[in-house]
């Protein structure tokens, strides 16, 4: 199965450099892209999700600024939970911030942020005593991540980070996460 799913991942990755168009349109234009992805969280803490949109103007030369709104939920490990005194820890939150992409090759991106996560920790204890406190901390990532130029297409991505943060369960996290999505392509 392992063999099958990364022979997918190369023939796409061929397809994808293969089947790119250019970053300006007919007329000249600059290509506004719109992707909606969803990415599976693991790191030593917890397991969680993200879904998010990330919008932005292609370039061949210059870094890459997109605007990105994200939204995200993170379950803390039993074995972490035991040894803190908590039966359940929740996190919910957003992550504003920077997250800019490098074109390694088109349609290919080595991805860099760095984001201030704020949200909601919902805790409950061993006696059963439900709170909630307010989180906010400072996360960075680095990964590769896979953009195909077509009308619309799939996103593929795979990167680290790192995270500090105000929880009562954990306060240091690193991890990766795993990204699958689709993008539309439009003239701007």
């Amino acid at each position: 199965m392992k063999n099958r799913c990364l022979v997918l991942v190369l023939l796409y990755c061929g397809i994808a450099s293969f089947s790119q168009e250019t970053v300006k349109d007919e007329i000249g234009n600059n290509v506004w892209y719109d992707t909606f992805g969803f990415k599976k969280l693991y790191s030593n803490n917890y397991r969680g999700w993200k879904v998010s949109y990330v919008g932005f103007t292609d370039s061949d030369d210059d870094f890459i600024i997109p605007v990105e709104i994200s939204f995200g939920q993170n379950k803390a490990k039993p074995d972490i939970l035991a040894r803190k005194g908590y039966t359940t820890a929740d996190i919910y939150n957003i992550s504003p911030g920077f997250n800019g992409f490098l074109k390694i090759y088109p349609g290919v991106y080595l991805e860099l942020g760095l984001n201030i996560p704020i949200g909601i920790e919902a805790l409950v204890n061993l006696e059963d005593q439900k709170s909630y406190r307010f989180l906010v901390g400072l996360s960075a990532n680095q990964g590769i991540k896979i953009i195909p130029w077509k009308n619309y297409g799939m996103v593929m991505g795979i990167s680290m980070f790192q995270t500090l943060q105000t929880s009562k369960v954990y306060s240091t996290n690193i991890g990766f996460a795993i990204e699958l999505g689709i993008s539309f392509g439009k003239s701007g």
